[in-house]
């Protein structure tokens, strides 16, 4: 519930708004309530009273024809309130018949209509300001939740499902939302009758009252371990659904794959399992929840049985009256309702805590640190930047990925980086901007060491095309200017422009406004690619950095590209991973990974002279691809 407290403490307005509403509700309910019986006790006893008052020449008679002949109408409501409120509904019912004022019968009457009106509209307004309230910490929550997200570092994804955090952000949350309608409902509304019904029971008869309190301690302590047995499996249930919600999204994204290897059958089969942990621990949930009311209700009529016996003991010893027992059952069974409200609360609570707990793990997970504010700037910086005897791993007790990388990058300058797969190409390019995180040494920016600069400023220095080009279900237009979101409708176009994305502009029937689908895909490889450099030119940062940019292209497209990455690498540092003979020879040093370590740095042409060099090996098998 901790999580649902810090929530309440961002939201004081809505949640006090709520707590009045619900309070003022249950006090109009509490007054119609009694409005009501007095109604109810006027019109099924008016034959009975009419004889009484015709036949008795009691005071209470005198006193109301008397009253009847010189008093205004305000005065007898008044006197009606006071008699049912310090005497009883009998004694207001007769003083009624006795005026024989037909306009107080009305005026009373019009009371108690106009107090089940406001009562139906507080519960109206009390019942919205409950969902309004559940909506607006649903909000809040998966706000806090997809913040947390984006500002993890990269690392933490490898550790995380994908499935398991969407399940998180809609399922876990909708859980709560929906859990807390009713446990509001079941302990502010339960509660607080509850207490004015033990109240009165306890003014009633004292020894009576402490008997339910014991039957009401005796139920929570079921009600405790039986929510426990609860809370685990809402854990293992709301678990299953993430993986789920998992399986469910890898499928969908390679439904290529599987069609291609005709796996729709088994892959069916495959879900069927996950269908059928979900579905058991569903009914262990279920069966659980439904087991609250027989066990409660048992328990309790075993609770009113033992009073019934005790209290037949009290009225033979003439200590307590008959019509003191009758009161007694009837606030009884008024309070019933409301005791099973509270009992379904705390298993309601237990489903609460157990979402919480998987939304709070995520929540507490360290973010990255930006030092937006305290870190340094990079005051006209021209992509400049050094790696000082740098290690990476990507875990605590991993080996290192990346082992004593010494490296001057100077401004302007291409460099193009090659090696072997798994020789650490990747991991280097992503320690530029931090998106990784140096295990050991520095990497330098205009002299600044990296834990001391402002994460914000660096990135905005920096663009990166990745292998995957990562495109947005949104438009062309959206899509390029993600890189600079002030960008004017003309630099997109510029930007489109420089990237050779005219052909594609032509082709699409609204242009920068067209659709591209999801990730992109109604478009090819090369187009991908391209974009995703139009991207990096609407940004103009002083570094670029292309990660295998032109590593699945054909030959046109390729053609294209390079020249693409050829006009914006002008006039700013660029990093690339290469796998193209053209895009490696025209860089101005070309660096050799493998096995985590530079094994090689120097022009194309000087490289190539080292006859048992690994440049020169893989300059030679690329001759062959090509």
């Amino acid at each position: 519930m901790s999580l649902l407290l810090k929530l309440a403490k961002k939201e004081k307005l809505v949640v006090f708004s709520v707590i009045l509403f619900m309070t003022i509700g249950v006090i109009f309910t509490i007054v119609q309530s009694g409005l009501i019986a007095n109604l109810m006790s006027f019109t099924f006893h008016l034959d009975t009273l009419q004889e009484k008052s015709q036949l008795q020449e009691g005071a209470t008679a005198e006193k109301s024809l008397e009253l009847g002949k010189g008093a205004s109408l305000q005065e007898k409501i008044f006197h009606v309130i006071k008699l049912a409120t310090t005497q009883s509904n009998q004694k207001a019912t007769e003083f009624i018949v006795a005026s024989k004022d037909f306009a107080l019968m009305i005026t009373l009457g019009l009371i108690v209509f106009l107090s089940i009106m406001l009562t139906q509209f507080l519960i109206f307004v009390k019942d919205y300001s409950i969902h309004y309230l559940s909506i607006v910490f649903a909000a809040r929550m998966r706000r806090d939740l997809f913040s947390t997200f984006v500002h993890l570092p990269v690392k933490e994804f490898s550790h995380q499902k994908s499935g398991d955090l969407v399940s998180r952000t809609l399922i876990d949350v909708e859980r709560i939302t929906l859990a807390l309608r009713e446990f509001l409902e079941g302990i502010v509304y339960g509660l607080f009758l509850a207490a004015v019904g033990f109240a009165v029971m306890f003014w009633l008869n004292q020894s009576l009252t402490f008997i339910l309190l014991l039957i009401a301690f005796f139920l929570v302590g079921i009600i405790q371990i039986t929510s426990g047995f609860l809370r685990k499996i809402v854990r293992r249930l709301q678990k299953k659904i993430a993986d789920i919600s998992q399986y469910i999204q890898e499928s969908i994204q390679s439904i290529n794959i599987i069609k291609v290897y005709a796996r729709e059958r088994w892959e069916t089969r495959r879900f069927d399992t996950f269908i059928a942990n979900h579905f058991s621990l569903s009914v262990k949930e279920t069966l659980i929840f439904q087991l609250i009311r027989p066990i409660t209700e048992v328990i309790g009529v075993l609770g009113i049985i033992f009073i019934f016996i005790y209290s037949s003991s009290l009225i033979w010893k003439k200590e307590l009256s008959i019509e003191e027992l009758v009161n007694f059952l009837i606030i009884l069974v008024y309070i019933i309702p409301y005791l099973q409200r509270i009992t379904k609360a705390f298993f309601v609570r237990e489903q609460i805590n157990a979402s919480a707990d998987r939304i709070e793990e995520i929540l507490k997970l360290e973010k990255e640190h930006y030092r937006k504010n305290h870190g340094q700037k990079l005051t006209n910086y021209k992509g400049n930047f050094s790696f000082k005897n740098v290690d990476f791993a990507y875990a605590n007790n991993a080996p290192l990925t990346l082992k004593k990388i010494n490296l001057e990058i100077k401004s302007g300058e291409m460099i193009a980086v090659v090696g072997p797969s798994g020789g650490g190409k990747t991991t280097l390019m992503s320690l530029i901007p931090q998106l990784l995180v140096p295990t050991g040494g520095k990497i330098f920016y205009n002299e600044v060491p990296h834990d001391e600069i402002s994460l914000f400023e660096l990135r905005r220095q920096i663009a990166f095309v990745t292998q995957e080009n990562i495109l947005f279900s949104s438009t062309l237009k959206e899509n390029i200017r993600y890189g600079r979101i002030e960008a004017s409708d003309h630099e997109v176009a510029v930007a489109a422009e420089k990237a050779h994305l005219g052909d594609l502009l032509k082709r699409l029937p609204k242009g920068l406004n067209s659709f591209i689908g999801e990730r992109g895909a109604s478009l090819s490889g090369g187009e991908k690619q391209r974009i995703s450099l139009a991207r990096a030119i609407i940004k103009n940062p002083p570094i670029l950095l292309l990660d295998e940019a032109t590593s699945a292209l054909d030959s046109q497209s390729e053609r294209i590209v390079s020249k693409a990455i050829e006009d914006i690498s002008k006039e700013r540092t660029t990093i690339v991973i290469a796998h193209r003979l053209q895009t490696v020879a025209k860089a101005d040093r070309v660096i050799v990974l493998a096995n985590g370590e530079i094994v090689e740095e120097g022009k194309h042409d000087s490289l190539l002279k080292k006859e048992k060099g690994i440049y020169r090996q893989l300059y030679e098998s690329l001759l062959v691809k090509n």
